[in-house]
């Protein structure tokens, strides 16, 4: 094993040391959170910037986009309870929808909507991942999944490799046709700063028409950090002939 080699597993080691460590934090503090199933309009708000039509907004751009689906679609909030999000599409748009949260509050103890199901599960994880999948059934794939976890997902490691590796994961969860909505981790340091948006931007442009993405820097919102600190929001569609694994 080379030199570069063993220095690249060590810093997945870290990297993963890292999130767990997080993840058990996260889970804690997940009951203090106060931007918690958010509706479809914070959403559409928040992800504005990346949204191809903005004239038609998020719910129609994914309804018209997906139309093809429409009573069969299958919707993901990872992160969130997903409860208010969906409710905010038309009703005969989906069949199924899950909410994949950290800790599973006593308020979503019972559900009385029959098409969406909220799950306890860390999907940035690989266990977590996998009992996302058990509960999606069937082919196990996805038309919409958003990824915005706000307040938990700062914490989490700023590294190219990092965010390559939760975008795969996510990514891989797509139906053909299917789309995602996602947001980075903090980005602090300079250097990873460029290499992400480089790689993104390289993404972008070398997908030879199986991808669609657009991605736009937001101002951190953390409190007291310096200003050039911030997060990616990131649109991302899967087309016919798209690769299995996000390219590097």
């Amino acid at each position: 094993m080379s030199g570069d080699q063993i220095k690249l597993m060590g810093n997945w080691r870290k990297i993963l040391n890292s999130r767990d460590r997080i993840s058990g934090r996260n889970r804690d503090l997940e009951y203090s959170w106060d931007a918690y199933d958010k509706g479809l309009q914070d959403y559409s708000i928040f992800f504005e910037k990346v949204c191809p039509d903005k004239k038609a907004g998020l719910k129609l751009f994914v309804e018209n986009t997906l139309s093809d689906r429409r009573g069969q679609a299958v919707g993901v909030d990872v992160g969130g309870p997903g409860l208010m999000l969906f409710q905010g599409f038309d009703p005969n748009f989906f069949y199924k929808t899950i909410g994949a949260i950290l800790l599973k509050r006593y308020e979503y103890s019972e559900i009385l909507d029959e098409k969406h199901t909220i799950i306890e599960a860390d999907c940035l994880k690989a266990r977590g991942l996998r009992r996302l999948k058990n509960s999606l059934g069937g082919d196990g794939k996805v038309d919409i999944l958003f990824e915005r976890m706000l307040g938990g997902i700062k914490n989490y490691p700023a590294s190219p490799e990092y965010l390559w590796s939760l975008l795969n994961n996510l990514y891989k969860l797509l139906r053909t046709g299917g789309m995602m909505f996602a947001q980075s981790p903090d980005l602090r340091g300079k250097e990873d700063k460029q290499n992400i948006q480089n790689w993104l931007d390289n993404l972008q442009n070398n997908s030879c028409g199986s991808l669609e993405l657009k991605h736009a820097s937001m101002p951190s919102m953390v409190h007291n950090v310096p200003k050039e600190d911030v997060y990616e929001i990131i649109y991302l569609r899967k087309l016919e002939g798209a690769p299995d694994d996000l390219p590097r």
